[in-house]
């Protein structure tokens, strides 16, 4: 508040006016200086002591300040004069203090900084602007008190010229009659005689007779001298120069106008070379201040004591005491009228007395008497009315009260009436009378701390301004709105906008800017887009005016964030950002560029360390991705799905532990393979070899942008120049450089990109670079040219996992992150680096084909490559070593097959020496296994009719299977009836995609020793073996080399990673084969291949050679042709005839078979034994085989993918024609179950193998003949030069005499009426005996001993009133066909002999007899219902019965197990024991399967079986209890023992079996009881078992 006062008491002293003459003003106009310049540093008159009385009160002066003006520039100019010198000031202020920037922490700096460092260009105005509003008629405050004369002390004529001056003295205000007049009394004069002392002509003596004159007429005390001594260089007196320093002068000069007035003259004197005041001396200024003194003191104060004493006599004359108030009150207004509003008072009047003392009381501080003569008179203006003479009243009222201690006085109301007033008077002066008191008013507001208050006085101000000084205002108010606690800031902001509209209609552009920019800076934390873009438009456009490119450009960069405009503003926005960069001729990146969008965040990226990738692996096998993909999950282990990317690394990375073994890196990042180096975790790359980063690049905008120069910006320390770590290793001893200067060309090679972003487009851009020499590389940004004008610049700032302990201040100090994140790289001086090209590699191939592909490997990298090696993920790829004669290149798949030139070889891989990689290893086994198991339920039933997932889950070497008979658990139940329900549902399917395979197989390429050299080349041939199953063919490599010599302890080899795919489309349809024994012969098999090409083969499909196997070598098994016929439907019987035996035995035969599109055909082959082939029989079948041109199968392609078959466990295709039966699904479920165990056996320590018979092992070569070229197939859609190229397939199937061989004892019933019917005369003999003889061979490994036995049948079991056997008493000699336990038992198997006759609800009982009294056989059979085919059921349940017609079905049929050209001997036995047979015929009262009925009921327990009988009634007996008669009896001896039976040994056994009548009777009820010598198990368990023999067919007819 005192600086508000101190200010207005400067603002308004007393006004003395200067009158010279020229010669007098030319004496100081050598100075540089008017009169009124030289005497206004003087003007503070102190050290008075000059009594006064003012009205009523008295006072003593003890200093004055005088305002020293020019006499004749004491008037106000005009308001177009005054606004131009106010414009040209703010032009001045704005350059010198108005910035172009935003004010930092704005807010913050307002409250806290006085107003004058905020906006100094306010003060500067406001301060200009109350002075230009002086000397108006309506106020006396400006008006002189009293006048200097100057005259040359050297004058002849003193009183004339003084005179003059006095005639030339009245101003304007004079001549209006608003101020006292000059001549007047009351006006104090004083006259100086100026006396330059350093003049030549300087007369002394004059110059005291002039004094003297002018003492004599205007009184001594107001006359006085001033001598000069130093206004000329030559005087003696004369002080240095500079004595009197400029500043003095320059700071009480102010502005002159045109044409003068405000109390400035028009111009002023020249300023000298030395500044102004240059020559004058101190002690002329303290003869100045002698001289203003005694003019203050002996003329000034005197008159004007006496001037208010006059007035006040008569103004209390005319308008005090009570007869004037009663006079005025009687009267009113309308006895006095007064003038209008528009007259201004005379000086002489009352009205313009009363303003004159109190102005005069206001200068001489005394306020309280001023406001009472100010109160008074604005009575008289009011009721005039005269409202510019009562705002100015109203206003110095105002003044008062700020400037008195009553704190009850309120200036605002006062200042209000004045401003409400001054609106009121009509021009341009009443606006500025108005604007001044609004200025007053913010000004005590502030100073008092209401800001607010303040504001809406300024705002109150501006609204009918000019538009500089309404911009000044609007400015003020916006800061006053920040002072306020709480800030205002969005009002204040508004205020700013407002502030900078107004300065740019005022042409002030930089303020206008300075403006905007703090706007700018308040705005920018907003989310008011709007008025953001409104800001930078004008700001740009205002920059651009004013020059200022650099910050028209940032503002026009502003501008690009613009996609919520139409696409013609954002092109229009674009173009003005082009140009404002071309104008701004910017040198390198613009900042705020932000146009396109860079996500700087997110980059992956792509490097070679020791893993390398093929250029065209699908970006979703690669590490590193998000599985976001619809398409990158696959099935896995456990938790359900995984993503491809996940099961191609690992795929990979049992690849690479199979190649490098224990210096195979973890697949894991966060663990083991991290590298660190300075904090910073780093990537190890080559020289010389391609670094992609993947950057992210966005368009928010509606129009089209196109980037050129699109480049990653890197910085690079070469080896040894940044290290951190002396005396460490050579390689690892260089750190990244905290800043690395820019890389040089022969460092770094950075490769640049041009590309187009379409309208909202999102673009993942691979930017390239290369590093040249060894040492550190940084990844620090990318930079791009958009247009081909603006060059942007995006940093870096990846996310990562924040550490717990940072490592440094850099933010890769500060994170973890993944290797395909890292952007810090460790570049070595070279390693080799192999480049695939794969030829001949179709996208679509037959199921079964054979492919040989041409591999050509070419060293890319810097250092030769040593010891190279492939590892492949599936059984069906290998690389061959071509031979001399092969022909490069060649595609000619059953030439290079038929010449056997390609060599495939394996290699022994390195194993884990690490428990890291071994248990990495061991995962990767178990999640094939899982994924294996988890889809088993997806894939198809194979050929024998086990599910794929059994297939592949024999994962090791090939083990023939047990021979003697499993227990058959639930387990097995349950895995055979699955089975058999997807076989015969016909379940088909392919393999998934992306599926590992059970071991990588390894191949060494070139040899030992062999050494590619960088830039060579090396072309080897592949085989690739299609599976047989439709589908996807998938299968991966890993390419391995090592350099020479070692580079780096964390880089020792390379692996090139390659993925391949292809479709596989159906050929070729092959049911499982169908293996019998022969009835004929002990040591022969017939076996039936069923075939069916597609509709949709391409081509005609040639069965060109069929082979026999075991196990991948010769075993001596050969095959023998029938002779065949085709029939229309392309089917084939054999003819069971002794003139096959003729054939020659071959280890391949050639078919010669033609399928076309959709055709099927049914081929059949005799499979000899090793024990019947001879060896003059192998000779001349290897040479009968070499002669007919077929394929060699114990070497090349064919034998190696033969094995690689076997040992993983294929089945076969998956068969879908008629060859595919029920039973053979569950003889390959039953087959997958493990072995039993006996007592005191360990899990190691399986059955041994009781057949002396190795494996067979089948294979088919079929060769596709193309189409012609005028045919356009349907089928397998592939381009025309694949169409034509030679195809071949093979197709394996393996141990197919396996379900044969699980009993050592095979044996075969001869005899009359079995091969021709038997002849006899009934009439003569009722009862025929038939003589059989049973031939026994033993198959197996060690001696057996063998007990034949025979049982008989009954007949008419389908009646109701028929009874059922019961088991004989215990030791009868008819329960041998159950075994040794089984007889002790007292089981009985329902033959002939003495029986006891037993109820149907007797037969429950025999289920609670333990299984552990039961031999294999009837164990086996006790869990099953007997079956249409014959054989054991139930205890106490008898066989079916056999009629001509149902043996003639049966054998019709031949898909019932057991019978006649059905699966087999040994696989009929068991499953004839099994009791897996099918509906039985037996019907019971209700339509049902009796026999069926009573096991449900042995299976719910024997109380539900026997509540089943008890409520049964019993049936009448038609045969009074008797046995049912038998069509026929086996008689003689039925229970034949063989003590012993050497290996290989055969043995003949006679049977007889008598019948009753001429028929077809089906003879299915002998068999015999095994038991190996010599053989024990782990507890002294003896390996024994059973076997039913084969049913054949006697046919006995009368003659």
């Amino acid at each position: 508040m005192e600086q508000l006062k101190s200010w207005l008491k400067e603002r308004h002293q007393l006004a003395v006016a200067v009158y010279s003459s020229g010669t007098a003003d030319a004496i100081l106009a050598r100075h540089g200086l008017s009169i009124v310049d030289f005497l206004r540093p003087l003007s503070l008159v102190n050290q008075l002591n000059v009594p006064m009385r003012v009205g009523e009160f008295s006072m003593r002066v003890q200093e004055v300040k005088l305002s020293l003006f020019a006499g004749n520039s004491m008037y106000q100019p005009k308001p177009e004069v005054i606004d131009e010198a106010l414009r040209q000031l703010l032009t001045v202020q704005a350059q010198r203090h108005a910035t172009l920037q935003a004010m930092p922490n704005l807010i913050q700096h307002v409250q806290s900084e006085p107003p004058e460092s905020i906006n100094p260009w306010f003060a500067s105005y406001q301060g200009e602007f109350l002075r230009l509003v002086r000397f108006t008629e309506h106020e006396t405050l400006d008006h002189p008190a009293g006048g200097l004369f100057f005259m040359p002390a050297g004058t002849t004529q003193p009183l004339a010229v003084a005179e003059k001056l006095l005639s030339e003295a009245p101003l304007p205000l004079h001549t209006s009659g608003a101020a006292l007049a000059p001549s007047d009394p009351l006006f104090a004069k004083h006259w100086v005689l100026l006396q330059d002392v350093g003049a030549p002509d300087m007369d002394d003596a004059r110059a005291l007779n002039n004094l003297a004159t002018l003492s004599n007429t205007y009184g001594a005390a107001n006359c006085s001298i001033l001598r000069l001594h130093g206004s000329s260089s030559n005087s003696a007196a004369a002080g240095p120069a500079g004595a009197v320093p400029a500043a003095v002068f320059q700071s009480c000069r102010q502005a002159t106008l045109p044409g003068g007035g405000a109390g400035e003259p028009e111009q002023r004197p020249q300023e000298p070379p030395g500044g102004l005041g240059q020559g004058l001396h101190p002690d002329d200024m303290a003869a100045a201040g002698a001289l203003l003194r005694e003019f203050a003191e002996r003329s000034l104060l005197p008159r004007v004591e006496e001037r208010m004493a006059r007035l006040n006599l008569a103004v209390s004359t005319a308008r005090k005491g009570l007869k004037n108030r009663l006079t005025r009150l009687w009267k009113g207004a309308a006895a006095e009228p007064g003038p209008s509003m528009e007259t201004s008072y005379t000086y002489h009047s009352i009205e313009g007395q009363m303003r004159a003392l109190a102005d005069l009381a206001y200068l001489l501080g005394q306020y309280e008497f001023a406001v009472q003569s100010y109160r008074l008179a604005a009575q008289d203006y009011l009721s005039a009315p005269n409202s510019k003479w009562y705002a100015g009243a109203e206003e110095m009222i105002g003044l008062c009260s700020i400037l008195t201690s009553n704190p009850s006085a309120d200036p605002l109301k006062y200042f209000n009436r004045a401003y409400e007033h001054y609106s009121k008077v009509r021009g341009r002066q009443g606006r500025m009378l108005a604007t001044r008191t609004m200025l007053y008013a913010a000004a005590y507001q502030a100073a008092t701390g209401r800001h607010h208050a303040a504001s809406m006085s300024l705002m109150r101000a501006h609204f009918d301004e000019e538009a500089a000084r309404a911009a000044l205002l609007l400015e003020a108010a916006a800061y006053c709105l920040l002072r306020c606690r709480p800030a205002s800031v969005r009002k204040a902001a508004f205020h700013l906008v407002l502030a900078g509209l107004r300065y740019h209609s005022a042409k002030q552009k930089r303020l206008s800017i300075h403006c905007y920019k703090q706007v700018t800076g308040i705005y920018s934390a907003s989310a008011w887009r709007h008025i953001n873009e409104h800001l930078h438009d004008i700001l740009g456009k205002q920059c651009a005016e004013l020059g200022d490119a650099p910050g028209c450009l940032q503002h026009s960069a502003a501008l690009l964030d613009c996609g919520h405009r139409q696409a013609a503003a954002q092109a229009h926005y674009l173009a003005r950002f082009l140009e404002a960069v071309q104008a701004a001729g910017v040198v390198g990146p613009v900042q705020g560029l932000n146009l396109p969008q860079v996500v700087t965040d997110d980059v992956l990226v792509r490097y070679a360390d020791q893993r390398c990738y093929l250029a065209n692996t699908p970006v979703s096998l690669l590490p590193g991705l998000s599985s976001n993909n619809s398409n990158s999950s696959i099935a896995a282990a456990g938790d359900g799905e995984a993503s491809l990317a996940e099961s191609a690394a690992a795929v990979w990375g049992q690849l690479e532990l199979s190649l490098a073994g224990g210096e195979a890196p973890s697949t894991n990042w966060l663990d083991g393979a991290k590298q660190v180096h300075d904090g910073e975790e780093f990537n190890t790359v080559a020289a010389g070899e391609e670094i992609a980063v993947q950057v992210t690049f966005k368009n928010p905008l509606a129009i089209k942008l196109s980037l050129s120069h699109v480049r990653l910006q890197v910085q690079f320390t070469p080896a040894g120049a940044g290290s951190t770590s002396a005396g460490a290793a050579a390689a690892a001893a260089d750190g990244p450089a905290a800043a690395a200067a820019a890389p040089k060309a022969e460092e770094v090679t950075v490769v640049e990109s041009q590309f187009s972003l379409h309208p909202g487009e999102q673009l993942t851009e691979s930017l390239l670079l290369r590093p040249l020499a060894a040492g550190w590389l940084r990844v620090t940004g990318v930079a791009w040219l958009l247009g081909g004008v603006a060059a942007g610049f995006a940093e870096f700032d990846v996310k990562g996992r924040r550490r717990k302990k940072p490592k440094g201040d850099r933010p890769s100090q500060r994170k973890h992150y993944s290797p395909s994140k890292r952007l810090v790289f460790h570049v070595l001086r070279g390693m080799p680096r192999l480049a695939l090209s794969l030829d001949g590699l179709p996208a679509e191939a037959a199921a079964g084909e054979l492919l040989r592909l041409q591999v050509q490997l070419r060293n890319v990298g810097l250092l030769p490559a040593d010891n190279l090696k492939v590892a492949v993920s599936s059984p069906g790829v290998a690389i061959a070593a071509a031979a001399a004669t092969a022909t490069a290149g060649s595609t000619d798949v059953w030439s290079e097959l038929s010449g056997g030139h390609d060599v495939i070889t394996p290699a022994r891989s390195k194993a884990a020496m690490h428990r890291r990689h071994q248990s990495s290893g061991a995962a990767l086994t178990a999640r094939a296994a899982a994924a294996a198991g988890s889809s088993s339920s997806k894939r198809p039933a194979t050929s024998d009719g086990s599910s794929a997932a059994a297939s592949a889950g024999e994962q090791q070497q090939h083990m023939p299977h047990i021979h003697s008979m499993p227990l058959v658990h639930e387990g097995a139940a349950a895995a055979a009836a699955a089975a058999a329900a997807a076989a015969g549902s016909g379940i088909s399917g392919s393999h998934a995609e992306g599926a590992t395979a059970a071991a990588a197989t390894v191949f060494q390429i070139g040899g030992a020793g062999y050494v590619l050299e960088p830039g060579q080349s090396l072309t080897v041939p592949m085989w690739a073996h299609v599976q047989q199953q439709p589908g996807r063919f998938v299968f991966q490599c890993a390419w391995f080399c090592e350099p020479q010599e070692p580079v780096c302890a964390s880089m020792r080899h390379r692996v090139l990673l390659s993925h391949h795919s292809l479709a596989v489309a159906p050929l070729l349809e092959l049911a499982a084969p169908s293996v019998s024994p022969c009835v004929q012969d002990l040591h022969c098999y017939n076996l039936r291949l069923q075939a069916t090409a597609s509709k949709e083969a391409p081509g005609a499909v040639l069965l060109r050679q069929i082979s026999c196997l075991s196990s991948g070598a010769d075993a001596g098994w050969r095959l023998r042709s029938f002779s065949s016929s085709s029939d229309s439907s392309g089917l084939s019987q054999p003819g069971y005839t002794t003139a096959a035996a003729a054939a020659v035995l071959q280890q391949s035969l050639s078919p010669g078979l033609r399928l076309g599109a959709g055709e099927g055909v049914s081929h059949y082959v005799q499979l000899m034994s090793p024990a019947a082939v001879s060896a003059a029989d192998s000779s001349r079948s290897s040479r009968s085989s070499s002669s007919q041109g077929l394929l060699p199968v114990l070497q090349g392609p064919l034998h190696y993918f033969h094995k690689q078959g076997s040992a993983a466990g294929m089945f076969g295709p998956a068969g879908s024609g008629g060859g595919s039966s029920a039973a053979a699904a569950v003889a390959a479920a039953v087959l997958q179950q493990p072995l039993p165990l006996l007592p005191g056996e360990g899990l190691q320590q399986h059955l041994r193998p009781l057949v002396s018979e190795p494996p067979v092992d089948l294979l088919l070569m079929w060769q596709l003949e193309p189409q012609s070229p005028g045919m356009n197939p349907s089928g397998l859609a592939a381009p025309q030069q694949q169409q034509q190229r030679p195809r071949a397939g093979l197709m394996s199937f393996y141990d197919l005499c396996a379900a044969q061989q699980l009993n050592p004892v095979r044996m075969t019933l001869e005899g009359p009426g079995l091969q021709a019917p038997h002849k006899h005369d009934f009439r003569a003999a009722l009862l025929c005996i038939v003589p059989l003889t049973l031939k026994l061979r033993n198959c197996g490994t060690a001696a057996v001993s063998l007990t034949v036995r025979a049982a008989g049948a009954w007949e008419g079991l389908a009646a109701d009133h028929a009874w059922w056997a019961t088991p004989p008493p215990l030791g009868s000699k008819h329960s041998g066909l159950l075994g040794s336990s089984a007889a002790a038992a007292g089981v009985s198997s329902g033959g002939v002999g003495s029986v006891s006759p037993r109820s149907p609800a007797a037969a429950a009982g025999m289920q609670a007899l333990p299984q552990q009294q039961l031999g294999p056989l009837a164990a086996g059979a006790a869990g099953f219902a007997a079956g249409p085919g014959g054989g054991y059921g139930s205890p106490g349940l008898p066989p079916r019965p056999r009629t001509p017609q149902s043996a003639t079905a049966a054998a019709a049929a031949g898909v019932s197990g057991g019978l006649v050209g059905a699966a087999g001997e040994g696989l009929g036995a068991v499953f004839s024991g099994l009791g897996v047979r099918g509906a039985s015929p037996l019907r019971g009262a209700g339509g049902g399967d009796a026999a069926s009925s009573l096991f449900q009921q042995q299976q719910a327990g024997p109380q539900s079986a026997a509540a089943a009988a008890a409520a049964e009634p019993m049936a009448a007996a038609v045969q009074a209890g008797l046995p049912p008669s038998a069509e026929h009896v086996w008689c003689g001896a039925t229970c034949v023992p063989v003590r012993h039976l050497e290996p290989g040994g055969s043995v003949d056994v006679v049977l007889q079996v008598a019948v009753f009548k001429p028929g077809v009777y089906v003879l299915d009820d002998y068999g015999v009881d095994w038991r190996c010598e010599g053989m024990v198990g782990a507890g002294g368990r003896v390996r024994q078992g059973s076997k039913v023999g084969e049913a054949v067919v006697l046919k006995v007819q009368s003659p």
